[in-house]
This record gives structure tokens, sequence and C-alpha cells, in this order.
């Protein structure tokens, strides 16, 4: 069997709060010893749920909170509507029928301006808080995205500190390399290895040259002997 749903709207400032349910497409008030306007206290919520006589299991909360976050209100031992039937349509009646079209801002709870009103010097700006998980969710994930969009640049002093920091460390390498007895006569060792070679292949070049050249010549004697 489908719970009923109780619509329900807390209007909040100062530590105090009134109650509205929503009937018959009229906004009634629920009083407390006849009064509309309900100082907070600890045993609020008890109090609410007896002057709503709300049944668990049976009962749905269907509610909208317009506040100035001066309290805070605890639902967990209600069942809460999933999809929510309050909106700007739902909010600009409220205003007209209760706060007499008092200019108004509200804001979600990502921070962003969700309704505006009669926009004046005297406006009231509030948080709308709906009761929808799904749409709380949407907006805190929105909030935190927009927290973290985008990358963090580094300044251009910090780009020029890098920069020396990167040559400061290619000197300090150089240095120790320079400064590393090991690693010396290793060096040393290859060059003179390396000159030893260029100078053995150089000697053996030039004596195979004679060599070819000697032969050659002694040919061309030989040859102009034959001739004779």
């Amino acid at each position: 069997m489908a719970k009923i749903k109780v619509r329900i709207l807390f209007y909040i400032r100062n530590n105090k709060i009134n109650v509205y349910e929503y009937k018959n497409c009229k906004f009634e008030s629920i009083q407390d010893c006849g009064e509309d306007e309900i100082e907070y206290s600890e045993n609020f919520m008890n109090w609410f749920k007896g002057a709503i006589a709300y049944l668990k299991g049976m009962q749905e909360l269907d509610y909208l909170i317009i506040t100035d976050n001066s309290v805070e209100l605890d639902f967990s031992d209600f069942d809460i509507a999933n999809e929510s039937f309050w909106n700007k349509g739902k909010i600009r009646e409220f205003n007209t029928a209760k706060l007499t079209n008092q200019g108004l801002v509200l804001r979600n709870i990502a921070n962003r301006e969700y309704y505006r009103f009669n926009v004046g010097r005297n406006s009231l700006e509030y948080t709308v808080i709906f009761c929808d998980k799904n749409v709380n969710r949407n907006l805190q994930e929105k909030k935190e995205v927009k927290k973290d969009k985008g990358v963090k640049l580094p300044k251009k002093e910090d780009k020029l500190n890098l920069a020396c920091k990167s040559q400061v460390d290619k000197n300090i390498k150089l240095k120790k390399e320079e400064d590393n007895p090991k690693r010396q006569p290793v060096e040393l060792n290859e060059e003179i290895a390396a000159t030893q070679n260029v100078v053995l292949n150089k000697d053996i070049n030039i004596t195979e040259y004679y060599k070819r050249k000697l032969k050659k010549e002694e040919e061309e004697r030989n040859k102009m002997k034959s001739n004779f």
C-alpha cells in the first residue's frame, strides 16, 4: 500500500520556526499552544511528530525548508519521500500567501541562486533545502565539482624558481662529478688508450704506405731494365 504523503514547509529564522502543512491547495499553520511561531528546542522534532500525528510505515514526509541556517532539523525518525512536489511555483505561492510578497532570494545547498522575487532594499536571503535525496545529492556533487574544477597552474614566480632550481641541481651534479677522485683515473686511462690506438694505427698505415711505394718503384726499375 502506498504511503500517505505529508507535505510540510518549515520557515526558519533566528531559532524560531513556522510550520505549514500544504493541504487542499492551502498553507495551513501548525500551531503550538495557539502560537504560529515556535521557539526551537531539543524537543521540537518530538513535538512536530505528535502535532502531525505521524505514523511511521504509513506516512512519508515531503518537506521543504526555507532557513537562515540558525537551526538544523533531524529527520532520521521519519520516512522521507524520494521525489518531492515542491518547486518554484509552490515557493511563489507560499511567498504570496504567508510572506505578503516579501522580497526574497533563496540559494540551494550548492550556494547557487534558486529563486528570487521582488528583490529590493529589504529583501531577505535564505537557504532552501529539499527533502528529495536525489536533488540534494546532485547539488552537493555540483558544488564539489565546482570547487575542484580546473587545474592550478604555477605562477610566473614559481616557474622561475623551478627553472633556477633545475639549473642549480645540474651545476651541483657536474661539480660532484668533477670532484669524484674515483672517476678521473678511469677517464684519463680511457683517453690515453684512445690516443695510443690512434697513434698505433697511424704508424701502421705509414709503414704499409712506404712498403707499397718501394715495391712499385722496384717494379718500375725492373720493367725499364727489361726494355733495354
